[in-house]
């Protein structure tokens, strides 16, 4: 069964029907709202928000759809398959950063009534701390999206007659696409669909199908033990273990609250609720959704470990890369029931299309909400229908550009869900950081933000060449019983094999211990370091280059939760740094109370704008 070693698959008239219709479907959704739709997305409130009139469930359904991606569907699987199955604890640690992000990001967000969340950092800090940040979510933004649209066009070409090329172009264009004619309500409305009607059905069909072809869950559980693959939880505290315990509840949910809290692609989905306690339950609906989604990927891992327990098809020569062997899964599978022609594997390859879909799409949608609002609006002056146009067609440039980049995503790495979720820490932990930094400390300013952000994306970047030079860590893959597979027509010996590491290490001898040891700290660490640097710098470097006046600052632009925390600190420190947040702010006029300039009769008094008092305004830290 496991040791077939025909990997090609030719998809029936019924499959392609089946792919037909989702790609159809997803695509009419962007014809019905820019054609159809009340509104009709003549300005860009609408087009990139929807009017702000969107209700919480769709919303919380289309934020958990463009966090999963195919990343989820292919590469959460073949993580537990070759690692084990602690990846899993990323589900718990959700509860976490669905506490975070509804209790301080969010709130935020939603009261300044922002489009692009990078308009915080020009009313917290200046502009220059805002293009900054823009320029770190672009890149973020095209090499994740190219990442999520080459692994699905890899697995499913190698194991069906699509080619990758058009593979990659098929999902490129149909999600360019429905995100550039429909905006923000196509892009969601599209993604209920596509989670509610394929993805997790996909899933779950796997699921079974996978179980009963084993011989239940009983067997299933009777392989894991014997490929040692029944340790969830690993508690050891070394910092180079892949996923221990700490990695994922410490630097697991600063990547996840980076994602669901401080990320253009998901807030742009929150912000367009009617009110700010449903973008509080979207954000919820979106974190449930994902822990759900990934248990169901973590368990599809582990079943297909115990389909292949005897033969690693890898090691069979069936699949060139771990990514693929999700897909291989699903073709075995549906050859096992003789479901060849029936469509089946129309509707789980839909599934892995639509989990690419989704994401790209939102992210194409807000990309091009980051360049309307952070690039041109500030610098240009459009009318609001000339923008709204403006702004189509940049996403569709978008989207053009992520399938160029997608073609050229091997070159950067062979491990799916390592790669992303490192590309996450290493670009998000600056940018949360820097959210951070304004959010929580008052006294932080411009400069602050800047040194902050310059030495967190430097410690990233460490982190990510380093990589690629030292073994991504210290500790063992798990081994692969191999005791009835066959290459060829040579039959393997019964000894377990390991996977080999698709990194080179230069000579021991010629690099320190320590450096090493650094060099090979999992992935998940990061965020947390680069994030954790990024608000330390921010904070020690604003206090040496004249602290921000608390006072002068909008109370709207501090977490609620600010001045909480504050009475654990000296009155001393207190009088100036939490309580009089926002003293001497007039929220109607956006003026400061109290600071005047005298015009040159000396009778009349102006008050001084926001941003000029605050360039100027310092305070004295001496207690």
């Amino acid at each position: 069964m496991a040791n077939d070693t025909s990997s090609m698959y030719n998809l029936s008239i019924v499959d392609y029907i089946v792919l037909f219709a989702m790609l159809v479907l997803s695509a009419s959704t962007g014809v019905y709202h820019a054609l159809f739709s009340s509104g009709k997305q003549r300005t860009t409130h609408e087009y990139l928000l929807g009017n702000r009139q969107l209700g919480a469930f769709p919303v919380g359904v289309s934020v958990f759809i463009s966090v999963i991606s195919a990343v989820t569907f292919i590469g959460t699987p073949a993580e537990v398959y070759v690692n084990g199955p602690t990846f899993w604890l990323t589900v718990p640690s959700l509860l976490i950063v669905g506490l975070v992000i509804t209790r301080t990001y969010i709130p935020v967000f939603y009261r300044l009534q922002v489009t692009s969340i990078y308009e915080y950092l020009e009313k917290r800090f200046n502009k220059t701390v805002r293009m900054i940040a823009v320029v770190i979510s672009l890149l973020f933004g095209f090499i994740y999206m190219s990442f999520v649209i080459y692994a699905p066009a890899l697995a499913i070409s190698s194991i069906t007659d699509l080619s990758l090329d058009v593979s990659i172009l098929i999902m490129g264009l149909v999600c360019t696409f429905y995100s550039t004619l429909g905006g923000i309500k196509a892009v969601i409305w599209a993604d209920v669909l596509q989670v509610a009607s394929i993805m997790v059905i996909g899933l779950i069909l796997v699921l079974i199908l996978g179980c009963v072809q084993v011989g239940g869950v009983d067997e299933v559980i009777k392989r894991l033990q014997e490929g040692n693959r029944d340790d969830f939880v690993d508690f050891r505290g070394n910092l180079t273990i892949r996923h221990s315990f700490w990695a994922i509840m410490i630097g697991g949910v600063f990547q996840a609250v980076y994602t669901s809290g401080v990320n253009q692609l998901v807030v742009q989905r929150n912000l367009s609720c009617k009110t700010e306690r449903q973008a509080g339950i979207s954000a919820w609906i979106g974190v449930v959704g994902v822990g759900l989604t990934r248990l169901l990927a973590c368990a599809c891992g582990l079943v297909m470990f115990a389909y292949y327990a005897e033969c690693d098809p890898q090691t069979a020569g069936r699949i060139e890369d771990r990514d693929q062997t999700m897909a291989l899964f699903i073709v075995d599978l549906v050859r096992g029931v003789g479901a060849d022609s029936y469509g089946v594997s129309g509707l789980i390859l839909s599934a892995v299309f639509s989990a690419s879909l989704s994401t790209v799409s939102s992210g194409v949608n807000s990309v091009a909400a980051n360049i309307s609002e952070d690039l041109i609006k500030p610098h240009f002056k459009y009318r609001e229908t000339c923008l709204t146009w403006t702004t189509k067609v940049i996403a569709a440039c978008c989207g053009l550009i992520t399938i160029g980049l997608a073609y050229i995503a091997p070159l950067i790495s062979s491990d799916l869900l390592e790669s992303v979720l490192a590309f996450v820490g290493i670009l998000s932990g600056p940018l949360l950081g820097v959210f951070s930094l304004g959010m929580f400390i008052p006294w932080s300013n411009s400069k602050g933000a800047i040194i902050g952000l310059f030495f967190g994306a430097l410690l990233g970047y460490w982190f990510l060449f380093s990589s690629f030079i030292f073994s991504s860590s210290l500790t063992d893959q798990l081994d692969f019983i191999n005791s009835n597979c066959t290459v060829g027509d040579t039959m393997t010996s019964a000894a377990p094999t390991t996977s080999a590491a698709s990194t080179t290490s230069p000579p021991e001898d010629s690099v320190p211990d320590w450096l090493i040891y650094l060099a090979s700290i999992s992935y998940m660490y990061f965020g947390c370091f680069t994030c954790l640097l990024t608000v330390s710098v921010g904070a020690i470097s604003s206090l040496l280059t004249g602290p921000m006046d608390p006072a002068s600052l909008d109370p709207d632009l501090f977490c609620p939760l600010v001045k909480s925390f504050c009475c654990c600190l000296p009155d001393r420190c207190t009088s100036w740094c939490c309580s009089s947040v926002g003293r001497n702010f007039d929220p109607k006029s956006g003026y400061v109370n109290d600071a005047f300039e005298v015009e040159a009769n000396g009778q009349v008094e102006t008050p001084i704008p926001r941003e000029l008092y605050l360039n100027e305004t310092t305070i004295d830290t001496r207690f």
